[in-house]
């Protein structure tokens, strides 16, 4: 059995493609509650911020027009 985990930013971005939640500070509390350590202090920067919440939108846009 492997031990390997994604690194905090790309499960975040994994978490984001699924659109079930609404943010950045939403997907900082699910990592932490997988165990990740401080989570959201890596999830501060603008562009990540923008990025998720886009991820987030066209996951939830594709759900809606199924």
């Amino acid at each position: 059995m492997s031990d390997f985990r994604p690194h905090v930013i790309e499960r975040a971005f994994e978490i984001a493609r699924e659109g079930r939640l609404r943010n950045a500070s939403d997907i900082a509390s699910k990592l932490a509650d997988e165990g990740y350590t401080n989570p959201g202090r890596q999830l501060t920067g603008r562009v990540i911020r923008r990025q998720l919440h886009q991820l987030i939108a066209a996951a939830r846009e594709a759900a809606e027009s199924q």
